[in-house]
């Protein structure tokens, strides 16, 4: 308890003059009486003829004092400290990215501030309701409306960090959302953070924001890039090494590069504060390999760094694979020019015999074009192109016509750089576009070309005959099948392996009918995954490292293999930031045990109004029982 207006308690002095007019003599004026019987009454007063009389107990002298002391404690604006933050209803923010992992707070950052969000929630009021949401790659809601503390503090312990970015602005978004459900009360954002957050655009929030600060420290060395690829030529292969110094003072480590396992290369490296440098190894063989740089302190025995997730970074050197093409048709001259035209496509062909009928290899392809014929058989169980189709078994053809309205993209992906304006299609067969069909291309109504993944392998369909449109002479021919091929013919399970982060998920294009797959992550414990029309989405990259993908009753290099790494100079900076920007706010770190006064001038004012209602009553009251 404390006064914040300590002068005015010298108010309390008036109280000395109320019960000064209690003590004085009572004056009362001269009358005749005309018996001595009338005596008695004189005799009664005679105390009060005195200068002085005894104080007595009097309930309105005991009002008046209790009014008097209300209204002086509200003048010098009694108040309670309680805490600054964990007060009416909170909601929290707590920071689980990858740079929250620091250790320069034992054990990290991230411990740190779920035990000053549990401290936060234990000191609140009683009627405090509390939210929390960690903020992550998908922002996830701890608690809401939490009013029981220990049934929040036991949520709270539940959660975890990630090992990559975080997507703040969705976390800010819920946060307000949170706040606004709460129309009673004014409601307190709390952000715990080493202040790793974007410099501008996150969005305002509907309340005071706190922002309580934590981590010290910003000693971090980091590989902070690694990528192979290979060279034009096709026989030899370049790996680019990148490390930066994100700390305050000059540090030396030791860079390792392994190739499979086996030491690269291996020197000394100095760097200056904030300093980057490169390393380029060239005329490396261009075959399948797993590349690793790493970090390591001079001295072996001791750490190198205050964040180890940035200390070793990984790459996949994978050559495109070679997928095998059969280009069935009677001749086109436009289609067999343009298969030449990709390295990692092997093309055959296959006409129709004498007799008219349709014999396809034994052996497989990875890609069927079909132009204009379609196998009286069942289609193979491969990937499809389709080209001016006749009626088969996966779409309906309704027949053909020459109305035909100026064709054009849609707002698919993979028909953002068609244009198709100077393009001029003079007849087409009228497809019923089926369920499992995107369109990439249409005139009106009608479907030009569509995609799609009936029966777990990938079909394209071209409507018309090239051979009546001026498509094979315009820009778009070459663009359009190109990205057809990339499609039907992906350049491997994996299509990237060198541009994986933490926590976001990667797309794996196993062979048509694969029914389920393997993917050992770092931890080397093998997730089965079961494959669905459209691949499988593999979500659990929270680990930096290699993961190997794996098909059964295959060997290991018909999988594949990609790397996950964190890449991210917003997360090595580690150097806790004492200010963040909010909306258009500029907010500063606040203590986490700072409190506040709760002032009691406004409950102080009713209770002295209170007592002097009480206090008139109890008057009036004294007055009609003298009356009679």
């Amino acid at each position: 308890m404390n006064f914040l207006n300590p002068l005015g308690l010298w108010f309390l002095a008036i109280a000395l003059p109320i019960v000064l007019l209690y003590l004085l003599k009572i004056r009362r004026k001269d009358y005749e009486i005309s018996s001595t019987m009338l005596w008695r009454m004189a005799l009664r007063d005679k105390q009060a003829n005195a200068p002085w009389q005894k104080l007595r107990r009097n309930l309105l002298l005991l009002l008046q004092l209790v009014i008097l002391s209300a209204l002086v404690l509200a003048f010098a604006r009694l108040a309670f400290p309680v805490p600054a933050i964990a007060s009416g209803s909170v909601v929290l923010l707590i920071d689980g990215t990858a740079s929250m992992l620091t250790r320069d707070v034992q054990p990290d950052r991230f411990t740190r501030a779920v035990e000053i969000a549990t401290d936060l929630i234990r000191s609140a009021g009683s009627d405090t309701t509390s939210a929390a949401i960690l903020v992550a790659g998908q922002p996830r809601i701890l608690f809401s409306g939490e009013t029981d503390r220990g049934r929040a503090v036991e949520l709270l312990e539940t959660a975890a960090p990630g090992a990559g970015e975080a997507d703040w602005a969705a976390a800010f978004s819920l946060a307000a959302g949170l706040g606004r459900q709460d129309q009673i009360e004014e409601v307190t954002f709390v952000l715990i953070s080493d202040g790793g957050v974007p410099e501008e655009g996150l969005p305002p929030l509907p309340g005071p924001v706190e922002y309580i600060v934590v981590g010290s420290g910003d000693d971090n060395l980091a590989v902070s890039g690694l990528a192979a690829r290979t060279l034009p030529a096709g026989d030899q292969a370049e790996l680019f090494v990148r490390i930066a110094n994100f700390g305050s003072t000059e540090r030396s480590a030791h860079l390792t590069v392994f190739r499979d396992g086996e030491p690269l290369f291996g020197d000394q490296v100095h760097l200056q504060a904030g300093e980057s440098g490169s390393f380029v190894f060239d005329a490396l063989p261009a075959e399948p390999s797993r590349f690793e740089a790493r970090l390591a302190n001079i001295q072996a025995n001791l750490p190198l760094d205050l964040f180890p997730l940035d200390d070793a970074a990984y790459a996949v050197l994978s050559p495109p694979p070679v997928r095998s093409v059969l280009l069935v048709s009677e001749g086109n001259l436009f289609l067999e020019r343009l298969l030449l035209l990709f390295p990692n496509l092997v093309a055959s062909k296959s006409v129709p015999g004498e007799d008219g009928e349709l014999r396809l290899p034994a052996e497989p392809f990875d890609l069927y074009i079909f132009d204009g014929l379609i196998p009286g058989g069942e289609l193979p169980d491969a990937h499809l192109l389709l080209v001016n189709p006749p009626e088969n078994a996966l779409f309906t053809v309704l027949g053909t016509t020459n109305q035909i309205d100026q064709p054009g993209p849609t707002t698919h992906p993979l028909a953002r750089f068609l244009d198709w304006d100077p393009v001029h299609v003079y007849e087409t067969r009228t497809i019923e576009l089926p369920t499992w069909g995107e369109p990439l291309v249409t005139a009106g109504e009608v479907p030009l070309v569509f995609i799609g993944n009936p029966g777990g392998r990938r079909v394209a369909v071209v409507a018309f005959d090239l051979h009546r449109s001026d498509l094979p002479l315009q820009v778009a021919f070459p663009i359009l099948f190109a990205t057809l091929f990339e499609y039907l013919a992906p350049r491997g399970i994996v299509p990237d392996a060198n541009t994986t982060r933490p926590g976001e998920p990667v797309s794996l294009e196993p062979p048509p009918g694969t029914v389920t797959l393997e993917v050992v992550p770092p931890s080397g414990d093998p997730v089965g995954l079961p494959v669905g029309e459209g691949g499988v989405l593999f979500t659990d990259t929270g680990a930096a490292g290699f993961y190997e993908v794996r098909l059964p009753d295959q060997p290991p290099d018909a999988g594949g293999v990609f790397a996950v790494n964190l890449f991210s100079d917003a997360e090595s900076r580690i150097a806790p930031n004492n200010q963040v920007r909010i909306g258009q706010s500029t907010v500063t770190t606040t203590r986490p045990d700072a409190v506040s006064n709760r002032e009691l001038w406004g409950g102080l004012i009713l209770l002295a109004l209170a007592f002097l209602t009480i206090e008139w009553l109890v008057y009036h009251r004294s007055l009609g029982s003298r009356a009679v």
